[in-house]
């Protein structure tokens, strides 16, 4: 059951290809999720700090190179 603290509201969604982006982003996700149990293994007992850095180097905005 959802509970409206864990929902995300995306107004693009409201619009017939925002059903569209909604599978491409659930397929997506799908593909990271061995990733992002990885990642969240290593980062398991780590000092919070730690922890932390660790997932933003893992899933941070990555720099493209281009300015």
């Amino acid at each position: 059951m959802k509970h409206p603290d864990n929902v995300i509201y995306m107004p693009c969604y409201r619009l017939p290809q925002g059903h569209a982006r909604e599978a491409e982003l659930a397929a997506a996700l799908e593909r990271a999720r061995p990733a992002i149990i990885a990642a969240c293994a290593r980062a398991k007992g780590l000092r919070t700090a730690h922890r932390t850095r660790l997932l933003q180097q893992a899933f941070g905005p990555q720099s493209t190179g281009t300015a």
